[in-house]
């Protein structure tokens, strides 16, 4: 278009200035010759707007002028080409300037999606899914901001703006237009702040998405934060912070980075409250700290619907560049929470009371490496639940009836590494076995150093996890991917695939020698622990957290319990998982055979059996029950709390044999009510699947009913009456008599 517009002028003003000064005769005789787009030259499909005046004439014979009137051409030819030149550099800069990233998302197998990762002129970076088969649609906007950077005097304030901003825009200036639209549309509106991240999220029907997108993109525009509007939603803070106090996760999470160093930003109070933020010049507060990080090249987004990829990334361009990039860094936060070898902040033993009645220990570790996809090799060595693990050793000897192990905070420069494990009579009592024990697993992970072979399978299983992961609804996708975008470069990396992980021998080394004996805190609550004086549980509760007024007390462990830790002897009831026989390695999906209805394979007096095979999903997973009819009497309150008994006894059994299988997403469990369901649901290779039943049937049919009652009550009986009473929030003395 360009080249045909600059060529245009040309030939006016060559043919212009030699008609003039030329004679009729000369001007009829003057030479020709052919252009890149003449008839002569040019491809059939091009059609020229006039094929004489595309002929450009250099030169004439005839033409005998002075030298003046040929400068003066080529001056007046300059001046248009330099005139054009500013035309379409203005031209240019008015358009909004794209990155199309050639690198994708890496995905699941049976994602059927597109995708296409774009970079607008304004720095945001936006990842487009077109979902062709969805009903619903989604658009998250995530700003790489969170509750770490309150200011000291106005605790809460992040979470407080991702509040008001949803009070109105100058586009949209309705208070709540985005809660309206969207439940005009069969949708919701949500949005969450953490410590280092704010997103914004939504879910509509698929005509809602442009409208919808452009409501939320107006917060991060032209926001009001409207005065009105100030106390309403200041109470709406009120109340999300008060639902903490029936809770265990809020008053715990809050003892516990009110305990970390106060020169991190991480031990501040994050959700607000009244008390925070009720000031005169909360207003001002609130437009400092969005003109402080609510910035483009800060925020990063996803937009999912059933549009084709370039009517989505059209959307982007027209919707989000309007979006000012005020160049804002990325804020760092170097202080650790827990900095090693202070002993004010580690090396803790903490003691509290929980909301309800759970007797529990937690030992956490700051890992100052931001490498999550690494830590998942120390998480599943310590979760592991087969032979020989950490938790087998503990649940037999009768401490724990749990053990979970995972990342509990992600932060910018660290992460807390933690095992939580729910505890018996036995354990509440001797916590420091529990230690012992587990430093005990740690001599043997570190025995003969990383254990490659370990590292690829788990990497392995992580992977088949993945390849074969279903669907996720488009409001939570979007708000992962956007969130993930912020701490990932590489959009391979969006949705953290397995197959990325490099094993890197040196690294999974640095992370062990943060599991250390003088490197974690403990955190033991128990509703036996006295606020009053010492019991044998633990010190007298002589605090009160400041928040949630959690009883705690705080006290710095024995140099000597940290001296045996450092020098236990290996046990050999605990070492490292064996090879997994339950891997799947068939994942063909067979042809479709019978009808659309189950089909009726067997039926005798003794056994019905119905069979139907999905050709809607494509997925080499297979789903079985068995229903068993024990007999005909309606169940009463003894028979449903034996039947939860049994299932208990069961789980227990099968926890080192069949964990194998659990942890590659087989799961073979047995329910017990009015009849018995055993049931299976896995991938459909046949030999595994067989090996999984063959192994659950065997504990099922080896129970062991003469166990010691001691044990019984503490393992089976003991979780499952807690489990009522903390549900029905009921106290011991109104419970029914078969529950206590």
């Amino acid at each position: 278009w360009y080249q045909r517009r600059v060529r245009g002028v040309l030939n006016y003003y060559t043919n212009y200035y030699y008609k003039s000064n030329l004679s009729r005769q000369e001007w009829k005789g003057r030479p020709r010759f052919s252009s890149p787009c003449s008839p002569s030259s040019r491809p059939p499909n091009m059609v020229s707007t006039s094929d004489t005046d595309d002929n450009i004439i250099v030169e004439t014979p005839g033409n005998k002028r002075s030298g003046r009137n040929r400068l003066a051409c080529v001056l007046v030819v300059l001046v248009v080409l330099l005139s054009l030149i500013v035309v379409l550099c203005v031209t240019i800069k008015a358009r909004v300037v794209l990155v199309v990233f050639p690198d994708k998302p890496e995905v699941p197998d049976n994602d059927d999606r597109d995708y296409r990762v774009i970079q607008l002129k304004n720095s945001i970076k936006a990842t487009l899914i077109s979902d062709s088969s969805s009903r619903t649609a989604s658009t998250s906007f995530n700003v790489a901001v969170g509750s770490l950077c309150n200011p000291d005097e106005v605790l809460g304030l992040a979470h407080y703006l991702e509040h008001m901003l949803f009070m109105g825009t100058k586009k949209y200036d309705k208070e709540n237009e985005a809660d309206k639209f969207a439940s005009d549309n069969d949708g919701w509106i949500n949005a969450w702040t953490d410590d280092s991240n704010t997103n914004y999220h939504f879910l509509v029907e698929n005509s809602g998405l442009k409208q919808m997108t452009d409501i939320y993109a107006q917060f991060f525009i032209s926001p009001l934060l409207k005065k009105d509007s100030l106390e309403r939603e200041m109470q709406a803070v009120e109340s999300e912070y008060k639902m903490g106090f029936s809770s265990n996760f809020w008053p715990e999470y809050e003892l516990m980075i009110g305990l970390a160093s106060p020169a991190s930003p991480y031990s501040r109070f994050s959700t607000g409250s009244i008390s925070t933020l009720n000031r005169t010049d909360i207003r001002e507060k609130l437009w400092d700290f969005y003109d402080a990080y609510y910035s483009a090249n800060l925020i990063t987004v996803a937009i999912i619907g059933n549009e084709t990829l370039d009517t989505l990334q059209e959307w982007a361009e027209e919707i989000f560049t309007a979006i000012p990039n005020k160049e804002k860094s990325k804020p760092v936060f170097n202080v650790l929470p827990f900095p090693k070898a202070d002993s004010r902040y580690i090396t803790r033993q903490v003691y509290y009371q929980p909301k309800s009645d759970m007797d529990s220990l937690k030992l956490i570790f700051p890992v100052n490496i931001r490498d999550y996809p690494n830590l998942s090799y120390i998480t599943y060595l310590l979760g592991y639940e087969g032979k020989g693990s950490l938790f087998q050793y503990l649940s037999t000897r009768g401490y724990i009836t749990s053990l979970v192990s995972s990342i509990s905070v992600e932060a910018q420069n660290f992460v807390l590494v933690g095992v939580y494990c729910d505890l018996t009579e036995k354990g509440l009592g001797d916590p420091k076995s529990i230690i012992e024990a587990f430093f005990k697993f740690i001599a043997r992970i570190n025995e003969n150093g990383i254990n490659e072979k370990l590292w690829q399978e788990n990497k392995m299983i992580d992977n088949l996890k993945f390849k074969f992961k279903e669907k996720e609804d488009p409001a939570s996708y979007a708000s992962s991917i956007s969130s993930n975008m912020a701490k990932r470069d590489d959009p391979r990396d969006y949705l953290d695939p397995p197959s990325r992980r490099i094993y890197n021998e040196t690294l999974e080394k640095e992370i062990m020698s943060f599991i250390t004996p003088d490197n974690f805190n403990m955190y033991l609550s128990s509703l036996k622990l006295s606020v009053d004086n010492k019991t044998e549980y633990g010190p007298q509760l002589d605090q009160e957290e400041e928040w949630y007024s959690t009883p705690y007390a705080n006290k710095e462990m024995f140099a000597d319990d940290i001296a045996n830790w450092k020098t236990v002897t290996l046990d050999d009831d605990l070492h490292l998982p064996e090879e997994n026989i339950f891997i799947p390695v068939d994942f063909r999906v067979l042809e479709k055979e019978g009808g659309d209805l189950p089909t009726l394979v067997n039926n005798t007096q003794d056994l019905t059996v119905w069979w139907y095979q999905d050709d809607e999903f494509n997925q080499p997973k297979i789903y079985t029950g068995c229903r068993i009819q024990p007999g005909t009497n309606t169940p009463n309150t003894r028979d449903t709390l034996l039947s939860e008994m049994l299932h208990g006894m069961y789980s227990i059994e099968t926890s080192d044999s069949l964990y194998p299988a659990l942890s590659v997403d087989y799961n073979l469990n047995v329910g017990f009510s009015d009849f018995w369901v055993l049931w299976l649901s896995g991938f459909s290779d046949t030999e595994k699947v067989q090996k999984v039943i063959e192994s659950g049937l065997d504990s099922l049919f080896e129970l062991d009913f003469e166990q010691d009652d001691g044990h019984f009550n503490a393992t089976v009986r003991e979780p499952i009456r807690k489990d009522y009473l903390n549900v029905k929030k009921l106290d011991a003395s109104s419970a029914h008599p078969q529950i206590r």
